[in-house]
């Protein structure tokens, strides 16, 4: 199998495969990863492009389970250890043949959990499955691993391995579906049920999907299907969910462990059940094997997902018999890693490049996830404290005197009267740490920085247990943006003094700027624990509970931050807008108004702690929203003009000269499971390639169905979330992008502060962000005429470029399958008005419309998506204060994408939200051919259903007042046969639609980039 002197064939190993099966990989251009911890092995294979052999290289970890793969970073669970790899190689660079280079760079010590499964889920959160634990669980700083999840049936989490829980699936982003081999809850007890016990378990609802499986493994969410290996068959196949039952695709000759999917083909793993073990003996696998007159296989088979044809395979003859996990890793040729069992990893060296990365003065900054608001996050040196060593008392004593010197003059403000006292401090007694500390503090806050390091250096070198310099240090390497340096003094200092709050407060932005927000969460927790009035603590945990949709314990954490504030207005209005997801409209006009009031001042505008993004949650004037949007853009300007003063590598210059095609770079956080990777993923392969070259840059590591959709549309793909701000503004100028596309705005995990820096000659913003970002870096905004009428682009900061027909275009996958009534909890009759548009967006003045409407249609149902309980309970007491029966409000289940999209063939009438319209959600039902109703509003966010309408020639459904949408309701409610021209209007031709015409739409805006970039020069 191997071909590299790197990589030597193991003694005792034989490989067989299809004859076809290397041109096969080097045709799709992917390796694959797999793990058999019978054997401590984590091979790579891949194809040696001179030979058109197998390439395979392996290296030894003990007992090599779970592997992850992302763009360029491997995750794999060994016996004590999760170990992080990096590619260390530049796209186009080579190592001796070998296109990816993984290093070992992170090694999270677990213990023995007997990790399975590992993911990295939507917010960058590493889960695995610990069979030992019989649970979910993610990483701690401080223990061997933190339990998210356990089934219902498993009493305690206790290191007693008693279901053997094993496979982990990802929908959406997110951990969705599990396996287990049994529900026993006593130790051990999985194995007298090995033979029909095992079963598959949706984590949210704690459902069990399927029963009467043999040792299921590898549960797979893809193209909307969950598949899972029945490993005591033999057997690849789906759940279906409705029925309750696994209904096999293929046979395969061994017992199945790890599966993955590339295109239309299923990869599966095989091993050879041990022998004399009794987990593996008196499977149905054995019978069957016997009656096809057949040995069982080690090694990996290619399935087509259509016929179930395995249409190449790979065999493992030796010392191998078992196999655990397999990856695909794509747009990979030829693959290494290194070990720690040769030199290698010790010879091998690289240098990255010797520009630092950007030096910040202002406070680390942290957007909120749901609501992108900033709390400043200070970085405090502090703590003032003298050595007693055994020198003269004289010198101590002087010291000391130019120590209280120094703090009297700081206090004072004058800081060279205070560094003059510093200096002399340590010059009476160099190894006065305490000293050296508060003059690296002094020095840190005049933003010299390199002395302060070196100050910092100087007190640590004198007392290695001193928590605060190093925590200080910390947070220097904070502000360089080398967060690994600085999490690694962060936990050192807290190990020295675990009650440190600055180090525990500034690790929690670390971990929340890398999207580990469970780690961010538990820090952030000891700091309100220690310092109970700790207000930016209270907010900025908060904001992360609130985007991973803990509400409640978000707004406690909220009002605690209003109790201890300076500013508590300011938080209440974020309250509010919280509250609004529960549909608790308590003081909602009042709170209007505040805010009203709020961004009318200049000043308080200026200290606003809501995100431009709400303002469209409330029913406040559009200049305000271009007003609200420019004091983001200011300050993100400000930070820019900072960082380029220090770096200036960073003031970029641009080269304009004609080329054969112009560059395009879209960046979005959402190229994955979310409304707007949805919408757009399959636009990049509709791209004229003669004119233009497509680069798409993520924000966020994921990697999923619309992950790789993306991709293999983009000339392109990469992925910035590990980078810094200025790499990142680095990486789009090195790639010489001509037009930057912001997919986000100032939405989640947007890069508004690497746009600030200008890294691309034009930059525009689409589809992600529905209003103006006030700022002058973002030069374009892609809109039509419905969604920003000529009277409206004074309230705009950017030039509107208008699209002819809709401001996007997108056909939906849709499941073909009819629903019924019934099966959806909907009475048999009487009409069916839909609103599936997020609570949040409900307001009293629409809901009163529905409730109206409902009073005057008898028999007619509001159907809403459905959420939290909470938010239920309150609308369900709105319609009783409204004289409505609560039964009348019904709640849809969830549902995956595709049958999302058919229910809607059940409901009569889409009825809009007034402030903030359904966007992707209206493109959805129109697909589906429901009607949409909708009134035109001021804002950008109250046009989209205007917008959509128009696309699909819908213009009469554009209601210009609540009194027409209301009566118009009513209309269709008492009269449905007037939906049918509409409806057959939808169906018909629906492809030629301006809002389903992709490679119309694809052409359009490729004209729009043709303008913005001849007009400017070009």
């Amino acid at each position: 199998m191997q071909d590299s002197p790197n990589s030597r064939p193991t003694e005792g190993l034989e490989i067989f495969s299809d004859r076809s099966f290397p041109e096969w990989l080097a045709q799709e251009q992917i390796s694959i990863g797999y793990t058999t911890y019978q054997t401590d092995r984590l091979t790579l294979l891949g194809v040696n492009s001179e030979t058109g052999r197998f390439s395979g290289f392996e290296r030894s970890f003990g007992r090599a389970m779970g592997l992850y793969v992302q763009e360029n970073r491997l995750y794999l669970g060994t016996k004590y250890q999760i170990w992080q790899f990096e590619n260390a190689l530049e796209l186009g660079q080579l190592h001796n043949g070998y296109d990816k280079l993984y290093i070992p760079k992170v090694g999270y010590t677990t213990g023995d959990l007997d990790v399975h499964d590992i993911v990295i889920d939507g917010n960058g959160q590493l889960v695995f499955v610990s069979t030992m634990l019989n649970c979910l669980a993610t990483l701690s700083s401080s223990h061997s691993c933190k339990p998210l999840w356990k089934p219902p049936f498993i009493s305690r989490v206790i290191n007693e391995d008693r279901c053997h829980l094993n496979g982990l699936a990802l929908v959406d982003g997110f951990p969705r579906y599990v396996t287990a081999c049994s529900q026993s809850d006593i130790v051990d007890g999985w194995r007298d049920r090995r033979v029909a016990g095992g079963c598959a378990i949706d984590i949210q609802t704690n459902e069990i999907l399927v029963r009467g499986l043999s040792m299921p493994h590898s549960p797979r969410f893809y193209q909307g299907k969950l598949w899972l290996l029945n490993s005591g068959t033999g057997e690849l196949g789906t759940v279906d969910m409705a029925a309750g039952k696994f209904e096999p695709l293929v046979f395969c000759p061994g017992f199945l462990r790890g599966l993955a999917f590339w295109k239309n083909w299923a990869i599966v793993g095989l091993s050879k059940p041990r022998h004399g073990d009794r987990s593996f003996s008196g499977l149905p696998l054995d019978e069957t094997l016997t009656k096809k007159d057949a040995d069982p296989r080690c090694g990996l088979m290619v399935i087509d997902l259509n016929s179930g044809a395995i249409v190449h395979w790979y065999q493992i003859e030796g010392i191998v018999t078992e196999l655990y996990d397999v990856q695909v890793l794509p747009n990979v040729q030829r693959p290494m890693l290194l070990g720690f069992q040769t030199e290698e990893i010790a010879q091998l060296i690289s240098i990255a490049p010797a520009d630092l990365a950007p030096i910040s003065s202002n406070p680390i900054q942290l957007s909120t996830p749901s609501a992108p608001t900033q709390i400043e996050a200070d970085i405090v040196p502090q703590t003032e404290t003298i050595a007693h060593e055994s020198v003269h008392k004289s010198s101590i004593d002087l010291a000391q005197t130019q120590l209280d010197r120094s703090r009297l003059f700081k206090q004072q403000n004058q800081l060279s009267e205070a560094e003059t006292c510093l200096r002399e401090a340590v010059r009476i007694y160099p190894q006065f740490w305490g000293a050296w500390n508060n003059l690296g503090t002094l020095l840190q806050n005049q933003n010299r920085l390199e002395e302060a390091l070196q100050c910092y250096e100087i007190a640590i070198l004198h007392n290695p247990t001193f928590a605060e310099s190093i925590a200080n240090r910390a947070s220097l390497w904070q502000l360089d943006g080398e967060l690994e340096r600085a999490k690694t003094d962060y936990l050192q200092a807290i190990q020295l003094k675990p009650e440190y709050v600055p180090a525990h407060f500034n690790l929690a932005t670390i971990y929340y700027q890398q999207r580990h927000f469970e780690a961010a969460i538990e820090h952030f927790q000891e700091v309100v624990k220690l310092q109970p009035n700790y207000h930016e603590a209270h907010f900025a945990l908060a904001q992360i509970l609130e985007y991973r949709d803990r509400y409640e314990l978000a707004e406690q954490h909220y009002q605690l931050a209003e109790q201890f504030s300076p500013n508590p207005l300011q938080i209440s209005l974020v309250v509010a807008n919280l509250r609004l997801r529960f549909c608790d409209w308590r003081e909602y006009e009042k709170r209007t108004q505040d805010l009203i009031a709020i961004l009318s001042d200049p000043i308080q505008r200026q200290h606003c702690y809501l995100s431009p993004l709400t303002a469209s949650n409330f029913p406040i004037p559009l200049a305000l929203h271009r007003a609200m949007a420019e004091v983001r853009g200011y300050s993100l300007v400000q930070q820019a003009t900072q960082l380029q003063l220090k770096h200036p590598s960073l003031r970029f210059s641009h080269d304009r000269s004609m080329r054969s095609k112009i560059r395009l770079g879209y960046i979005s956080p959402d190229f994955r499971e979310h409304a707007v990777g949805r919408l757009i993923c399959e636009l990049f392969q509709h791209h004229d390639r003669a004119r233009f070259e497509i680069f798409a840059y993520s924000c966020v590591d994921v990697n999923d169905r619309i992950t790789q959709q993306v991709r293999s549309g983009c000339d392109r793909y990469i992925d910035l979330s590990a980078l810094s701000t200025a790499d990142a503004a680095k990486q789009i100028h090195g790639d010489k992008v001509d037009i930057a596309i912001d997919l986000a705005g100032y939405t989640i995990g947007n890069l508004s502060e690497v746009l600030a820096l200008q890294p691309a000659p034009i930059q525009i913003q689409w589809l992600g962000y529905p209003d103006t970002m006030g700022a002058p870096f973002i030069q374009y905004i892609l809109a039509d005429n419905w969604l920003i009428p000529s009277e409206h682009t004074s309230h705009f900061t950017e030039e509107v470029i208008y699209l002819p027909h809709a401001f996007v275009s997108s056909p939906l996958p849709i499941r073909d399958r009819p629903f019924t009534r019934t099966e959806l909890g909907l009475p048999k009759t009487g009409f069916i008005y839909c609103c599936f548009n997020s609570h949040y967006k409900i307001n009293p003045q629409v809901f009163d419309v529905w409730m109206r409407i409902l009073n005057q249609v008898p028999k007619s149902v509001l159907w809403l998506t459905d959420g939290d309980e909470r938010a239920k309970q309150n609308l369900r007491q709105a319609a009783i204060d409204r004289d409505v029966d609560p039964k009348r409000l019904i709640f849809a289940s969830k549902k995956d994408h595709g049958d999302y999209l058919a229910q809607f063939q059940v409901a009569n009438l889409f009825l809009d939200t007034f402030n903030y319209n359904a966007g992707s959600t209206a493109a959805a039902a129109v697909w589906a051919g429901l009607p949409l109703l909708t009134k035109l509003g001021e804002t950008y966010a109250g046009r989209m259903g205007a917008s959509i309408c128009s696309s699909v020639g819908l213009e009469s459904m554009i209601c210009q007042s609540v009194e027409e949408y209301e009566q118009r309701s009513i209309e269709f409610g008492k009269n449905p046969a007037l939906l049918k021209s509409i409806e057959s209007k939808l169906q018909k031709h629906k492809e030629q639609l301006p809002l389903f015409n992709l490679a119309k739409f694809a052409r359009d805006l490729e004209s729009a980039y043709r303008r913005i970039w001849d007009s400017n020069g070009n």
